[in-house]
């Protein structure tokens, strides 16, 4: 499965971070980063990639031992990514590949363009982690 990195997240600025975390809302199977401090059990700061499908589990672990979840970063998908786009753009969204690089579009209804980000990244996935990242940052300096 490819998904954008923790260290991907993390090289955004903390306003443009709060922008996706605000958006997210945990779904089943979803993949993210979990990072905790036990206190009771001593296990310093334990760092993992745990599935949506475990979660529960282990915050009702956490919460038995009295620990404090640090850190939960979702680990974006493509479909995740789009539909971030799509929310905050109001727009579908859709992407072509010009040989080289992807360009991503924001359409309203018949293909009207609302906004779009030429030339990319010839990944897909990066593409649209750089679009997300772009439309969260005008989210920001609005």
């Amino acid at each position: 499965m490819e998904f954008i990195t923790v260290e991907q997240f993390k090289e955004q600025p903390k306003e443009v971070q709060e922008v996706f975390l605000d958006w997210y809302n945990f779904d089943k199977y979803d993949l993210f980063y979990l990072k905790w401090e036990g206190a009771e059990k001593k296990w310093g700061a334990t760092e993992e990639i745990v599935s949506g499908a475990t979660l529960n589990r282990h915050l009702k672990h956490l919460k038995r031992a009295n620990s404090n979840i640090i850190n939960t970063i979702p680990l974006f998908t493509e479909g995740q990514l789009r539909k971030f786009i799509e929310d905050k753009t109001g727009g579908k969204v859709d992407a072509s590949f010009g040989g080289k690089t992807y360009t991503v579009y924001s359409n309203k209804d018949f293909g009207l363009i609302i906004k779009m980000y030429e030339d990319i990244d010839s990944d897909l996935l990066q593409a649209y982690w750089k679009v997300a990242c772009m439309v969260a940052k005008e989210e920001v300096d609005e």
